[in-house]
């Protein structure tokens, strides 16, 4: 193992473009429809890359450290798979952020329940796991 990856594996890896590309095995970003990025050490997403990944609508970054507030550039995205990120809070989402997704899987984090009522804005959501996490009661407003 050479320095470099010895310290790759110690910081952790950065979500670009480039890595979303390898993993759809395709050149160009509107190409791109379906990634699976699961336990690969991201820690980090190069966030205006994403805004060139118009045709991408699954994702699954499950077992790696990203927060769901750096995807909000993937505009079109209908599922995206979150569990084991280590996620403890939502930051307030905007009507515009995340308006296409529909399944969204944040299962095993350390969410709250009021960490959950900026999901509010995700208006055509239909499937949520919340599944293990820090979660006691649901917030009375949530339908």
């Amino acid at each position: 193992m050479t320095s470099i990856d010895k310290q790759t594996e110690k910081i952790g890896r950065l979500l670009d473009g480039f890595l979303i590309l390898f993993s759809c095995r395709v050149k160009l970003p509107h190409e791109a429809i379906k990634s699976k990025l699961a336990s690969q050490k991201i820690v980090d997403v190069i966030e205006e890359d994403l805004c060139y990944f118009q045709n991408l609508t699954s994702l699954d970054l499950s077992d790696n450290k990203v927060r769901m507030e750096q995807l909000k550039n993937l505009r079109f995205l209908q599922e995206l798979n979150l569990q084991f990120n280590q996620i403890k809070s939502i930051p307030l989402l905007v009507d515009k952020d995340f308006n296409n997704l529909e399944t969204l899987n944040l299962s095993y984090n350390s969410i709250e329940s009021e960490g959950i009522r900026s999901l509010y804005n995700c208006v055509n959501l239909k499937t949520l796991d919340l599944s293990a996490n820090s979660l006691e009661t649901l917030p009375e407003d949530m339908y």
